[in-house]
């Protein structure tokens, strides 16, 4: 019988629900020696269907390990999503309960279907590598790169990620993470703190509020918004997003 061989060899691993894989990493040379798979792991732990916010976390933790800046740290997150690549639209039931009807904005006229939407709720931040101007005050030298900005972004995701473990240890008969949030004092804080979107003005609940936003009008931010964006559930933190405009994480709040 014919013998195949493969120089380097090749190892297959099935990959399942059932065992609970939700994700796989691809990695170039440098970051596969500096790092083992349980320091990936862990590494991208407070990052669940955040592939850009989790590759930039083992990036930076190879680099505070000695890898060299000009090696090719390249790195891949492939999240597998229940539901298909819009899942955050498939309808969910609560309790057992029947789904609710989501809010829509209204079909322009002749229309054949309406536009679904979601409402939004963001952090925006500038760099070095975007065009929106500094805020009021902020000097030129003060824009983070954007290495630096998707750091602080990542730093907001983890302390988002903290607030709702503590809120559903207080609130545990609250199921839903959307209710959850109603609970949270930390956002309002964090984003008059670091936003530069002038949403961060808004007092109250309505702070970051980019209402009710369709689908057309979330392409129109950026592709990559909208393709983060379309598979939210509410309540759920998207991954680093950027635009135009800078580098955001958005919420779904409805």
């Amino acid at each position: 019988s014919a013998v195949l061989s493969c120089i380097p060899e090749i190892h297959s691993i099935k990959l399942s629900w059932a065992e609970k894989h939700l994700y796989l990493f691809i990695t170039a040379k440098p970051l596969a020696e500096a790092l083992t798979s349980q320091q990936m792991v862990d590494s991208a732990g407070d990052f669940a269907v955040q592939p850009r916010a989790a590759c930039g976390e083992l990036i930076q933790k190879a680099s505070s390990m000695g890898v060299a800046p000009t090696d090719q740290c390249t790195a891949i997150q492939v999240c597998f999503l229940r539901g298909g690549p819009y899942g955050g639209e498939a309808e969910e039931t609560v309790g057992g309960e029947a789904p609710k009807k989501k809010p829509r904005l209204g079909a322009a006229v002749g229309a054949a279907v309406e536009t679904k939407s979601a409402r939004l709720r963001h952090i925006m931040v500038n760099s070095q590598e975007t065009p929106t101007p500094p805020v009021p005050g902020q000097k030129a030298e003060e824009i983070r790169t954007r290495v630096e900005a998707e750091a602080l972004l990542r730093q907001l995701l983890r302390e988002f990620k903290t607030e709702l473990e503590d809120l559903r240890r207080k609130h545990g008969r609250l199921k839903k993470p959307e209710d959850l949030w109603q609970k949270s004092g930390l956002f309002a804080k964090l984003c008059k703190e670091y936003s530069v979107c002038p949403t961060a003005q808004k007092g109250g609940g309505m702070c970051g509020d980019l209402g009710w936003v369709s689908r057309e009008a979330q392409r129109k931010f950026s592709r990559e918004f909208h393709d983060a964006v379309s598979v939210l559930r509410p309540g759920d933190w998207s991954d680093i997003v950027p635009s135009s405009s800078g580098l955001h994480i958005v919420q779904r709040i409805a």
